[in-house]
Protein backbone atom coordinates (compact mmCIF):
# COMPACT_ATOMS: atom_id res chain seq x y z
CA UNK A 1 0.00 0.00 0.00
CA UNK A 2 1.34 3.30 -1.06
CA UNK A 3 2.07 6.46 1.37
CA UNK A 4 -0.13 8.52 2.55
CA UNK A 5 -3.03 5.21 2.48
CA UNK A 6 -0.40 3.16 4.79
CA UNK A 7 -0.18 5.93 7.10
CA UNK A 8 -4.04 6.45 7.39
CA UNK A 9 -4.01 2.74 8.08
CA UNK A 10 -1.81 2.48 10.65
CA UNK A 11 -3.87 5.84 12.33
CA UNK A 12 -6.96 3.31 11.86
CA UNK A 13 -5.20 -0.26 13.53
CA UNK A 14 -3.86 2.35 16.16
CA UNK A 15 -7.84 3.22 16.95
CA UNK A 16 -7.57 7.07 15.49
CA UNK A 17 -9.97 6.47 13.00
CA UNK A 18 -11.23 10.30 13.26
CA UNK A 19 -7.68 11.69 12.51
CA UNK A 20 -7.55 8.51 9.63
CA UNK A 21 -10.53 9.95 8.13
CA UNK A 22 -9.58 13.33 8.01
CA UNK A 23 -6.43 12.31 6.81
CA UNK A 24 -8.25 10.29 4.08
CA UNK A 25 -10.49 13.44 3.23
CA UNK A 26 -7.56 15.76 2.31
CA UNK A 27 -5.56 13.65 0.67
CA UNK A 28 -8.88 12.36 -1.49
CA UNK A 29 -9.48 16.08 -2.62
CA UNK A 30 -6.39 15.74 -5.01
CA UNK A 31 -7.06 11.99 -6.17
CA UNK A 32 -10.67 11.94 -5.37
CA UNK A 33 -11.11 8.51 -7.23
CA UNK A 34 -7.49 6.87 -5.77
CA UNK A 35 -8.46 2.88 -4.70
CA UNK A 36 -6.44 2.94 -1.42
CA UNK A 37 -7.43 6.33 -0.13
CA UNK A 38 -11.66 5.21 -1.31
CA UNK A 39 -10.65 2.06 0.99
CA UNK A 40 -9.16 3.83 3.89
CA UNK A 41 -11.37 6.07 4.10
CA UNK A 42 -14.26 3.42 4.03
CA UNK A 43 -12.26 1.37 6.96
CA UNK A 44 -11.89 4.85 8.69
CA UNK A 45 -16.10 5.19 8.48
CA UNK A 46 -17.01 1.83 9.72
CA UNK A 47 -14.33 1.98 12.53
CA UNK A 48 -16.67 5.56 13.66
CA UNK A 49 -19.93 3.83 12.89
CA UNK A 50 -20.92 5.30 9.77
CA UNK A 51 -22.24 1.67 8.35
CA UNK A 52 -23.68 3.11 4.72
CA UNK A 53 -21.13 5.06 3.41
CA UNK A 54 -18.36 3.04 4.61
CA UNK A 55 -19.52 0.20 2.87
CA UNK A 56 -20.17 2.04 -0.21
CA UNK A 57 -16.06 3.63 0.14
CA UNK A 58 -15.06 0.10 0.32
CA UNK A 59 -17.36 -1.36 -2.52
CA UNK A 60 -16.10 1.53 -4.34
CA UNK A 61 -12.32 1.03 -3.60
CA UNK A 62 -12.70 -2.73 -4.04
CA UNK A 63 -14.67 -2.24 -7.82
CA UNK A 64 -11.07 -0.79 -8.81
CA UNK A 65 -8.96 -3.32 -7.58
CA UNK A 66 -11.03 -6.49 -7.63
CA UNK A 67 -7.66 -8.34 -6.43
CA UNK A 68 -7.41 -6.57 -3.18
CA UNK A 69 -8.01 -8.80 0.03
CA UNK A 70 -7.47 -6.02 2.21
CA UNK A 71 -11.32 -4.87 0.83
CA UNK A 72 -12.72 -7.38 -0.10
CA UNK A 73 -11.92 -9.30 3.32
CA UNK A 74 -13.46 -5.92 5.16
CA UNK A 75 -16.64 -5.96 2.90
CA UNK A 76 -17.32 -10.03 4.24
CA UNK A 77 -16.32 -9.19 7.46
CA UNK A 78 -18.66 -5.85 7.65
CA UNK A 79 -21.46 -7.22 5.79
CA UNK A 80 -21.67 -9.93 8.22
CA UNK A 81 -21.84 -7.53 11.50
CA UNK A 82 -24.54 -5.76 9.25
CA UNK A 83 -26.78 -8.88 8.67
CA UNK A 84 -25.94 -9.94 12.29
CA UNK A 85 -26.99 -6.32 13.49
CA UNK A 86 -29.74 -5.47 11.13
CA UNK A 87 -31.56 -9.22 11.09
CA UNK A 88 -32.96 -8.81 7.43
CA UNK A 89 -36.18 -10.75 6.37
CA UNK A 90 -36.34 -13.68 3.75
CA UNK A 91 -39.02 -13.97 1.64
CA UNK A 92 -40.31 -16.73 -0.23
CA UNK A 93 -40.25 -16.39 -4.48
CA UNK A 94 -43.13 -17.30 -6.82
CA UNK A 95 -41.61 -20.75 -6.71
CA UNK A 96 -41.21 -21.71 -3.53
CA UNK A 97 -37.23 -20.47 -3.28
CA UNK A 98 -36.07 -18.10 -0.32
CA UNK A 99 -34.59 -15.45 -1.33
CA UNK A 100 -32.86 -12.39 0.63
CA UNK A 101 -32.72 -8.78 -0.45
CA UNK A 102 -30.12 -7.87 -3.11
CA UNK A 103 -27.14 -6.62 -0.81
CA UNK A 104 -27.26 -9.80 1.30
CA UNK A 105 -26.91 -11.55 -1.90
CA UNK A 106 -24.47 -9.70 -2.94
CA UNK A 107 -22.33 -10.25 0.18
CA UNK A 108 -22.78 -13.72 -0.59
CA UNK A 109 -21.28 -13.31 -3.92
CA UNK A 110 -18.38 -11.63 -1.88
CA UNK A 111 -17.68 -14.02 0.20
CA UNK A 112 -17.13 -16.48 -2.52
CA UNK A 113 -14.85 -14.46 -4.29
CA UNK A 114 -12.97 -14.46 -0.69
CA UNK A 115 -12.66 -17.92 -0.73
CA UNK A 116 -11.66 -18.65 -3.98
CA UNK A 117 -8.93 -16.22 -3.34
CA UNK A 118 -7.50 -17.20 -0.21
CA UNK A 119 -8.79 -21.01 -0.37
CA UNK A 120 -6.00 -21.67 2.78
CA UNK A 121 -7.34 -19.07 4.77
CA UNK A 122 -9.59 -20.36 8.05
CA UNK A 123 -10.81 -17.08 8.99
CA UNK A 124 -12.21 -16.96 5.52
CA UNK A 125 -13.66 -20.67 5.35
CA UNK A 126 -15.35 -19.94 8.59
CA UNK A 127 -16.76 -16.59 7.91
CA UNK A 128 -18.19 -17.72 5.18
CA UNK A 129 -19.60 -20.75 5.96
CA UNK A 130 -20.93 -18.98 9.04
CA UNK A 131 -22.68 -16.55 6.49
CA UNK A 132 -23.94 -19.46 4.20
CA UNK A 133 -25.69 -20.89 7.02
CA UNK A 134 -27.04 -18.16 8.05
CA UNK A 135 -28.63 -17.77 4.83
CA UNK A 136 -29.74 -21.65 4.88
CA UNK A 137 -27.34 -22.66 2.54
CA UNK A 138 -26.98 -25.41 4.47
CA UNK A 139 -24.38 -27.61 2.02
CA UNK A 140 -22.11 -25.21 1.10
CA UNK A 141 -21.87 -24.41 5.22
CA UNK A 142 -21.30 -27.99 5.71
CA UNK A 143 -18.65 -27.92 2.46
CA UNK A 144 -16.63 -25.10 3.68
CA UNK A 145 -16.87 -26.41 7.65
CA UNK A 146 -15.34 -29.58 6.83
CA UNK A 147 -12.62 -27.97 4.17
CA UNK A 148 -11.66 -25.68 6.99
CA UNK A 149 -12.23 -28.01 9.93
CA UNK A 150 -9.75 -31.10 8.09
CA UNK A 151 -7.45 -28.25 7.15
CA UNK A 152 -6.62 -27.05 10.99
CA UNK A 153 -7.65 -29.72 13.22
CA UNK A 154 -6.81 -27.64 16.08
CA UNK A 155 -9.35 -24.70 15.03
CA UNK A 156 -12.60 -24.99 17.00
CA UNK A 157 -14.38 -22.77 15.39
CA UNK A 158 -14.29 -24.61 11.80
CA UNK A 159 -15.12 -27.72 14.18
CA UNK A 160 -17.91 -26.15 15.44
CA UNK A 161 -19.54 -24.79 12.06
CA UNK A 162 -19.04 -28.37 10.51
CA UNK A 163 -20.69 -30.22 13.13
CA UNK A 164 -23.89 -27.47 13.02
CA UNK A 165 -24.17 -27.91 9.04
CA UNK A 166 -24.23 -31.67 9.23
CA UNK A 167 -26.50 -32.01 11.32
CA UNK A 168 -28.80 -29.83 9.61
CA UNK A 169 -28.43 -31.88 6.20
CA UNK A 170 -28.75 -35.28 8.95
CA UNK A 171 -26.07 -36.33 8.44
CA UNK A 172 -25.29 -37.09 12.21
CA UNK A 173 -22.81 -39.22 12.68
CA UNK A 174 -20.05 -36.88 10.62
CA UNK A 175 -22.21 -33.93 13.10
CA UNK A 176 -21.04 -35.81 16.27
CA UNK A 177 -17.28 -36.62 15.07
CA UNK A 178 -16.92 -32.82 14.88
CA UNK A 179 -19.15 -32.03 17.83
CA UNK A 180 -16.71 -34.32 20.03
CA UNK A 181 -13.87 -32.49 18.00
CA UNK A 182 -14.96 -29.30 18.94
CA UNK A 183 -16.12 -30.33 22.96
CA UNK A 184 -11.97 -31.33 22.98
CA UNK A 185 -10.56 -27.95 21.65
CA UNK A 186 -12.92 -25.88 23.36
CA UNK A 187 -13.43 -26.77 26.70
CA UNK A 188 -14.79 -24.14 28.50
CA UNK A 189 -16.96 -22.67 25.54
CA UNK A 190 -20.77 -23.59 26.85
CA UNK A 191 -22.28 -23.35 23.16
CA UNK A 192 -20.71 -26.66 22.54
CA UNK A 193 -22.14 -28.75 25.01
CA UNK A 194 -25.64 -26.98 24.74
CA UNK A 195 -25.09 -27.54 20.72
CA UNK A 196 -24.55 -31.29 21.34
CA UNK A 197 -26.86 -31.38 23.87
CA UNK A 198 -29.91 -31.12 21.55
CA UNK A 199 -28.28 -33.64 18.63
CA UNK A 200 -28.11 -36.01 21.70
CA UNK A 201 -31.15 -34.98 22.40
CA UNK A 202 -32.74 -35.41 19.13
CA UNK A 203 -31.11 -38.96 19.27
CA UNK A 204 -33.16 -39.98 22.68
CA UNK A 205 -29.99 -39.76 24.62
CA UNK A 206 -31.86 -38.07 27.40
CA UNK A 207 -29.86 -38.53 30.44
CA UNK A 208 -26.63 -37.25 28.74
CA UNK A 209 -28.44 -34.78 26.43
CA UNK A 210 -30.20 -33.20 29.39
CA UNK A 211 -26.88 -32.11 31.23
CA UNK A 212 -25.84 -30.40 28.13
CA UNK A 213 -29.30 -28.38 27.73
CA UNK A 214 -28.49 -26.59 30.58
CA UNK A 215 -25.49 -25.01 28.75
CA UNK A 216 -28.06 -22.69 27.41
CA UNK A 217 -28.32 -20.74 30.80
CA UNK A 218 -24.48 -19.75 30.61
CA UNK A 219 -23.97 -19.85 26.54
CA UNK A 220 -26.80 -17.26 26.61
CA UNK A 221 -28.05 -15.88 29.86
CA UNK A 222 -30.72 -13.47 29.21
CA UNK A 223 -31.50 -13.94 25.84
CA UNK A 224 -33.22 -17.37 27.04
CA UNK A 225 -35.55 -15.03 27.69
CA UNK A 226 -35.05 -16.64 31.15
CA UNK A 227 -34.58 -14.23 34.29
CA UNK A 228 -31.71 -14.61 36.44
CA UNK A 229 -33.65 -15.06 39.83
CA UNK A 230 -31.22 -15.57 42.43
CA UNK A 231 -32.74 -18.08 44.73
CA UNK A 232 -31.22 -21.01 44.97
CA UNK A 233 -31.33 -23.92 41.30
CA UNK A 234 -33.33 -26.85 42.07
CA UNK A 235 -31.55 -30.07 41.29
CA UNK A 236 -33.96 -32.60 42.33
CA UNK A 237 -34.02 -32.34 45.95
CA UNK A 238 -36.65 -33.72 47.40
CA UNK A 239 -39.26 -31.13 47.35
CA UNK A 240 -41.70 -31.92 50.37
CA UNK A 241 -42.33 -28.98 52.41
CA UNK A 242 -40.35 -26.93 49.80
CA UNK A 243 -41.06 -24.13 47.89
CA UNK A 244 -39.95 -23.61 44.53
CA UNK A 245 -40.37 -20.62 41.82
CA UNK A 246 -40.47 -22.07 37.99
CA UNK A 247 -40.27 -19.69 35.46
CA UNK A 248 -40.75 -19.71 31.65
CA UNK A 249 -38.02 -19.04 29.19
CA UNK A 250 -37.56 -19.50 25.63
CA UNK A 251 -40.60 -19.52 22.98
CA UNK A 252 -44.59 -20.02 24.22
CA UNK A 253 -43.89 -23.75 22.34
CA UNK A 254 -41.19 -24.11 24.40
CA UNK A 255 -43.44 -22.85 27.73
CA UNK A 256 -46.42 -24.98 27.06
CA UNK A 257 -44.19 -28.23 26.59
CA UNK A 258 -42.02 -27.77 29.42
CA UNK A 259 -44.83 -27.38 31.86
CA UNK A 260 -46.43 -30.83 31.20
CA UNK A 261 -43.84 -31.67 34.10
CA UNK A 262 -45.41 -29.47 36.34
CA UNK A 263 -48.24 -31.59 37.30
CA UNK A 264 -45.57 -33.90 39.01
CA UNK A 265 -43.86 -30.63 40.37
CA UNK A 266 -46.97 -29.17 42.06
CA UNK A 267 -47.86 -32.78 43.85
CA UNK A 268 -44.28 -33.28 45.28
CA UNK A 269 -44.07 -29.62 46.53
CA UNK A 270 -45.31 -28.05 49.55
CA UNK A 271 -45.40 -24.43 47.23
CA UNK A 272 -45.09 -23.94 43.72
CA UNK A 273 -45.07 -20.33 42.29
CA UNK A 274 -45.28 -20.36 38.34
CA UNK A 275 -44.10 -16.68 36.46
CA UNK A 276 -46.22 -17.34 32.96
CA UNK A 277 -45.84 -15.40 30.35
CA UNK A 278 -48.80 -13.20 30.43
CA UNK A 279 -50.48 -15.06 27.55
CA UNK A 280 -50.18 -17.90 29.25
CA UNK A 281 -50.98 -17.19 32.53
CA UNK A 282 -54.87 -17.52 32.29
CA UNK A 283 -54.65 -21.16 30.97
CA UNK A 284 -52.06 -22.02 33.16
CA UNK A 285 -54.61 -20.85 36.30
CA UNK A 286 -57.38 -23.01 35.32
CA UNK A 287 -54.91 -26.09 34.35
CA UNK A 288 -52.42 -26.01 37.53
CA UNK A 289 -55.31 -24.68 40.23
CA UNK A 290 -52.74 -26.24 42.88
CA UNK A 291 -50.42 -23.61 41.84
CA UNK A 292 -49.76 -20.28 42.30
CA UNK A 293 -49.40 -18.91 39.00
CA UNK A 294 -48.08 -15.10 38.37
CA UNK A 295 -48.00 -13.13 34.86
CA UNK A 296 -44.39 -12.28 33.95
CA UNK A 297 -43.72 -10.02 31.23
CA UNK A 298 -41.07 -11.81 28.81
CA UNK A 299 -41.44 -9.67 25.43
CA UNK A 300 -38.18 -8.93 23.89
CA UNK A 301 -38.17 -5.38 25.35
CA UNK A 302 -38.43 -6.66 28.84
CA UNK A 303 -35.90 -9.17 28.68
CA UNK A 304 -33.55 -6.38 27.28
CA UNK A 305 -33.94 -4.94 30.52
CA UNK A 306 -32.79 -7.78 32.14
CA UNK A 307 -29.21 -6.47 31.39
CA UNK A 308 -29.68 -3.74 33.12
CA UNK A 309 -29.63 -5.42 36.37
CA UNK A 310 -33.94 -4.75 36.75
CA UNK A 311 -34.81 -5.80 39.62
CA UNK A 312 -36.98 -9.10 40.19
CA UNK A 313 -40.70 -8.72 40.33
CA UNK A 314 -42.19 -6.83 43.61
CA UNK A 315 -44.01 -10.29 44.17
CA UNK A 316 -41.18 -12.35 44.92
CA UNK A 317 -41.29 -10.22 48.08
CA UNK A 318 -44.71 -12.93 49.12
CA UNK A 319 -42.57 -15.73 48.99
CA UNK A 320 -39.55 -17.54 51.53
CA UNK A 321 -38.28 -19.48 48.13
CA UNK A 322 -36.33 -22.77 48.76
CA UNK A 323 -35.31 -23.22 44.56
CA UNK A 324 -35.94 -22.30 41.79
CA UNK A 325 -35.95 -23.49 37.96
CA UNK A 326 -36.30 -22.30 34.30
CA UNK A 327 -39.60 -24.48 33.08
CA UNK A 328 -36.98 -26.47 30.59
CA UNK A 329 -34.51 -27.26 33.82
CA UNK A 330 -37.26 -29.29 35.10
CA UNK A 331 -36.51 -32.04 32.49
CA UNK A 332 -33.33 -33.19 33.40
CA UNK A 333 -34.70 -34.55 36.82
CA UNK A 334 -37.97 -35.53 35.64
CA UNK A 335 -37.31 -37.04 31.68
CA UNK A 336 -34.55 -39.14 32.32
CA UNK A 337 -35.70 -41.57 29.63
CA UNK A 338 -38.40 -42.56 26.89
CA UNK A 339 -40.48 -44.25 29.40
CA UNK A 340 -40.25 -41.19 31.56
CA UNK A 341 -42.78 -39.14 29.18
CA UNK A 342 -46.20 -39.68 29.75
CA UNK A 343 -48.05 -38.03 27.02
CA UNK A 344 -50.65 -37.24 28.92
CA UNK A 345 -53.04 -33.96 28.15
CA UNK A 346 -52.61 -31.57 31.11
CA UNK A 347 -54.03 -28.30 29.63
CA UNK A 348 -57.99 -27.17 30.53
CA UNK A 349 -59.66 -24.65 28.31
CA UNK A 350 -62.93 -22.45 29.66
CA UNK A 351 -65.92 -24.45 29.09
CA UNK A 352 -67.90 -21.72 28.48
CA UNK A 353 -65.60 -20.01 26.27
CA UNK A 354 -65.75 -23.43 24.23
CA UNK A 355 -69.47 -24.00 24.35
CA UNK A 356 -69.93 -20.12 22.58
CA UNK A 357 -67.58 -21.11 19.58
CA UNK A 358 -69.42 -24.55 19.16
CA UNK A 359 -71.92 -22.65 18.71
CA UNK A 360 -71.12 -20.09 16.92
CA UNK A 361 -69.56 -22.74 14.47
CA UNK A 362 -73.28 -24.91 14.65
CA UNK A 363 -74.60 -21.88 13.23
CA UNK A 364 -71.98 -21.66 10.28
CA UNK A 365 -72.40 -25.39 9.38
CA UNK A 366 -75.79 -25.32 9.20
CA UNK A 367 -77.26 -25.61 6.06
CA UNK A 368 -74.39 -29.00 6.04
CA UNK A 369 -74.38 -32.15 7.66
CA UNK A 370 -71.93 -32.13 10.71
CA UNK A 371 -68.79 -31.72 8.96
CA UNK A 372 -64.87 -32.48 10.24
CA UNK A 373 -63.95 -29.46 11.67
CA UNK A 374 -60.12 -29.12 11.61
CA UNK A 375 -57.86 -26.10 12.79
CA UNK A 376 -55.27 -25.31 10.07
CA UNK A 377 -51.91 -23.00 11.05
CA UNK A 378 -49.57 -23.06 7.99
CA UNK A 379 -47.26 -20.31 9.18
CA UNK A 380 -44.92 -20.00 11.92
CA UNK A 381 -43.76 -17.17 13.72
CA UNK A 382 -41.94 -15.22 10.51
CA UNK A 383 -40.39 -12.54 12.92
CA UNK A 384 -37.58 -15.63 13.56
CA UNK A 385 -36.55 -14.68 9.55
CA UNK A 386 -35.75 -17.94 8.12
CA UNK A 387 -35.89 -20.22 10.75
CA UNK A 388 -39.98 -19.42 10.71
CA UNK A 389 -39.64 -19.28 6.97
CA UNK A 390 -38.53 -22.86 6.70
CA UNK A 391 -40.85 -23.68 9.05
CA UNK A 392 -44.13 -22.48 7.03
CA UNK A 393 -45.89 -24.25 4.21
CA UNK A 394 -46.58 -21.77 1.15
CA UNK A 395 -51.04 -21.71 0.99
CA UNK A 396 -50.34 -22.52 -2.97
CA UNK A 397 -48.99 -26.16 -1.36
CA UNK A 398 -51.93 -26.64 0.81
CA UNK A 399 -54.66 -25.20 -1.26
CA UNK A 400 -55.25 -28.10 -3.68
CA UNK A 401 -55.91 -30.45 -0.10
CA UNK A 402 -58.06 -28.24 0.86
CA UNK A 403 -60.14 -27.62 -2.47
CA UNK A 404 -60.44 -31.37 -1.87
CA UNK A 405 -61.72 -31.66 1.25
CA UNK A 406 -63.82 -29.15 0.92
CA UNK A 407 -67.49 -30.19 1.00
CA UNK A 408 -66.80 -32.49 4.45
CA UNK A 409 -64.36 -30.52 6.28
CA UNK A 410 -65.14 -27.38 8.24
CA UNK A 411 -61.81 -25.24 8.31
CA UNK A 412 -60.85 -23.37 10.69
CA UNK A 413 -57.92 -20.59 11.01
CA UNK A 414 -55.56 -20.87 13.88
CA UNK A 415 -53.42 -18.23 12.63
CA UNK A 416 -52.41 -15.58 14.97
CA UNK A 417 -54.30 -12.80 12.14
CA UNK A 418 -56.32 -13.40 9.08
CA UNK A 419 -53.77 -11.60 7.07
CA UNK A 420 -51.55 -15.18 7.99
CA UNK A 421 -53.72 -17.26 6.09
CA UNK A 422 -54.69 -15.38 2.39
CA UNK A 423 -57.98 -16.33 1.03
CA UNK A 424 -58.15 -19.60 -0.69
CA UNK A 425 -59.87 -19.61 -4.57
CA UNK A 426 -62.01 -21.24 -5.90
CA UNK A 427 -64.13 -23.82 -4.04
CA UNK A 428 -62.62 -23.42 -0.68
CA UNK A 429 -63.73 -20.21 1.09
CA UNK A 430 -61.68 -18.79 3.62
CA UNK A 431 -61.36 -20.88 6.64
CA UNK A 432 -63.75 -19.46 9.64
CA UNK A 433 -61.57 -16.54 11.64
CA UNK A 434 -61.95 -15.58 14.92
CA UNK A 435 -58.21 -14.11 15.53
CA UNK A 436 -60.09 -10.78 15.91
CA UNK A 437 -60.85 -12.39 19.23
CA UNK A 438 -58.44 -14.63 19.93
CA UNK A 439 -56.50 -12.18 22.55
CA UNK A 440 -54.59 -15.03 24.82
CA UNK A 441 -53.74 -18.84 24.66
CA UNK A 442 -57.01 -19.20 26.55
CA UNK A 443 -58.94 -18.01 24.02
CA UNK A 444 -57.11 -20.16 21.33
CA UNK A 445 -57.46 -23.22 23.33
CA UNK A 446 -61.00 -22.94 24.03
CA UNK A 447 -61.51 -22.35 20.28
CA UNK A 448 -59.40 -25.82 20.18
CA UNK A 449 -61.25 -27.51 22.09
CA UNK A 450 -64.16 -27.27 19.67
CA UNK A 451 -62.21 -28.87 16.68
CA UNK A 452 -62.20 -32.53 15.64
CA UNK A 453 -58.63 -32.14 15.02
CA UNK A 454 -55.58 -29.68 14.59
CA UNK A 455 -53.37 -29.61 11.38
CA UNK A 456 -50.34 -27.23 12.19
CA UNK A 457 -46.69 -26.57 11.27
CA UNK A 458 -44.31 -26.34 14.39
CA UNK A 459 -45.51 -23.07 15.89
CA UNK A 460 -46.87 -22.96 19.68
CA UNK A 461 -50.22 -23.93 18.26
CA UNK A 462 -49.02 -27.19 18.03
CA UNK A 463 -47.40 -27.35 21.30
CA UNK A 464 -51.36 -26.11 22.71
CA UNK A 465 -53.34 -28.94 21.06
CA UNK A 466 -50.93 -31.19 22.02
CA UNK A 467 -51.11 -30.55 25.42
CA UNK A 468 -55.19 -30.50 25.49
CA UNK A 469 -55.13 -34.25 23.92
CA UNK A 470 -56.15 -32.61 20.55
CA UNK A 471 -55.62 -35.02 17.02
CA UNK A 472 -53.09 -33.33 15.72
CA UNK A 473 -51.08 -33.77 12.65
CA UNK A 474 -47.80 -31.50 12.86
CA UNK A 475 -46.23 -31.05 9.51
CA UNK A 476 -42.03 -30.90 10.11
CA UNK A 477 -39.45 -29.11 8.07
CA UNK A 478 -36.58 -32.05 6.91
CA UNK A 479 -34.02 -30.80 10.17
CA UNK A 480 -37.04 -30.44 12.57
CA UNK A 481 -36.35 -29.19 16.15
CA UNK A 482 -34.59 -31.58 18.91
CA UNK A 483 -37.61 -31.83 20.82
CA UNK A 484 -39.42 -34.66 17.82
CA UNK A 485 -36.49 -36.71 17.45
CA UNK A 486 -34.49 -38.03 14.71
CA UNK A 487 -37.32 -40.20 13.25
CA UNK A 488 -41.04 -41.99 13.90
CA UNK A 489 -44.12 -40.37 13.12
CA UNK A 490 -45.06 -40.21 17.22
CA UNK A 491 -44.26 -37.32 19.39
CA UNK A 492 -42.98 -38.46 22.87
CA UNK A 493 -44.27 -35.58 24.88
CA UNK A 494 -48.39 -35.67 23.48
CA UNK A 495 -49.80 -39.18 22.78
CA UNK A 496 -52.40 -37.21 20.65
CA UNK A 497 -49.93 -35.87 17.97
CA UNK A 498 -48.76 -37.12 14.93
CA UNK A 499 -45.51 -36.16 13.12
CA UNK A 500 -45.43 -35.92 9.15
CA UNK A 501 -41.86 -35.09 8.30
CA UNK A 502 -40.28 -33.46 5.03
CA UNK A 503 -38.32 -36.10 2.72
CA UNK A 504 -36.36 -33.17 0.88
CA UNK A 505 -35.20 -30.01 2.24
CA UNK A 506 -37.24 -27.04 1.63
CA UNK A 507 -39.79 -29.92 -0.40
CA UNK A 508 -43.21 -29.12 1.44
CA UNK A 509 -44.79 -30.95 -1.80
CA UNK A 510 -44.18 -34.65 0.31
CA UNK A 511 -45.52 -33.78 3.40
CA UNK A 512 -48.92 -32.11 2.26
CA UNK A 513 -49.28 -35.34 0.24
CA UNK A 514 -49.19 -37.39 2.87
CA UNK A 515 -50.98 -35.10 4.92
CA UNK A 516 -53.86 -34.86 2.93
CA UNK A 517 -54.52 -38.43 2.28
CA UNK A 518 -54.42 -39.10 6.19
CA UNK A 519 -56.61 -36.22 6.13
CA UNK A 520 -59.21 -38.02 3.26
CA UNK A 521 -58.71 -41.33 5.36
CA UNK A 522 -60.18 -39.64 8.56
CA UNK A 523 -63.10 -38.19 6.99
CA UNK A 524 -63.38 -41.32 4.93
CA UNK A 525 -63.72 -43.20 7.91
CA UNK A 526 -64.96 -40.38 10.26
CA UNK A 527 -61.76 -41.81 12.96
CA UNK A 528 -59.15 -39.33 14.41
CA UNK A 529 -55.18 -40.45 14.43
Amino acid sequence: MRQPAADIMKRIRSGASREALEQARLALRSTPRDPELLGVAGLARLELGDEATGLCLLEAAYNQQPDNLEWLSALCRHNAIRFDRHRPMPRRDDTGAIRWPAWVEDAADDFTRWVACAPLDNNALVMAGRFHKALGNTRRAAELGVRAAERNTADPEAAKLAAESLENLRRFDEAEHYYERASTLAPDDPIVPWLRAMRQLASGRFDRGWRGYDKRRSAFGWRTASYPFEYPNWRGEDLSGKSILVHGEQGFGDEIMFSSILPEIIAEAGQVVVAASPALAKLFARSFPDADIRPFDRSPETVKSWQEDQPPPPWCADYDFDFQSPVGSLARWRRPDRRSFPGNPYLVPDAARAAAFASRLSALEKDRARPLRIGLNLTANLATGLMGLEKTIPRASFEPALRSLAKSSHFVSLHPSRDALASCSGEVSFPTDFSSELKDFDDTAALVATLDMVVTVDTAVAHLAGAMGKPTLILLKYNADWRYLDKGDRCIWYDSVRLVRQTRRNDWSDVVTRAADLLADMVSARELP
